[in-house]
């Protein structure tokens, strides 16, 4: 007795022409076939599934094979972009040894005066990783090499690639907003690394 195995590798019960219904049985005329007709009919179903079988393990093999290396060699063009992008924007700024040792957040503070007006420019840049949403702690890399943290809010979306055009928008009171291509919802930003 021939087995066929299902697409998911389980053995159904008997052979092919035991698993006709009856109507299937007439139509194909087994009542009519010899003993060995039948069996040749069950080998043919078998090779002809075998070999359906053996061209997905083929491309499966491939895709598993071939899948990864394309996807790294992807980002990793993406992130030589994103370092060039991020030479690009960098100002050049002669800095002093006393200023190189003077912690970040010590070069970062700045007084202010009452009356002073503070203005930020729009960020406009790319998204380094794949997007598919956000919630308050998300954290996004920009190819500008900065990384932004959501702090409120939620958003799903199904999976894109990354690269997505990105933008840093000032809002009121020293607050930003990340705005993303295609997503008619923005949500508040906090820089974690410059």
């Amino acid at each position: 007795m021939l087995l066929v195995p299902n697409v998911h590798g389980v053995e159904p019960p008997g052979s092919f022409v035991e698993q006709l219904t009856p109507m299937e049985r007439t139509q194909i005329g087994v009542e009519a076939m010899t003993p060995g007709e039948v069996v040749a009919l069950d080998a043919a179903v078998q090779r002809f599934l075998a070999a359906k079988r053996e061209v997905v393990v083929r491309a499966t093999e491939s895709e598993v094979r071939d899948g990864p290396f394309e996807e790294i060699a992807r980002r990793d063009a993406m992130l030589a972009q994103a370092k060039r992008e991020l030479v690009e924007s960098k100002p050049a700024v002669q800095v002093t040894e006393a200023e190189a040792k003077e912690s970040f957040l010590g070069r970062a503070k700045v007084l202010l005066r009452p009356g002073t007006k503070v203005e930020y420019a729009r960020i406009d840049t790319h998204l380094v990783d794949p997007f598919s949403g956000w919630r308050k702690g998300t954290r996004f890399r920009l190819a500008n090499g900065n990384v932004w943290q959501a702090t409120e809010g939620e958003y799903w979306s199904p999976s894109r690639p990354a690269g997505l055009k990105a933008a840093i928008v000032p809002g009121l009171s020293g607050s930003f907003f990340l705005e993303i291509e295609g997503v008619g919802r923005r949500t508040r930003v906090t820089l974690v690394s410059p």
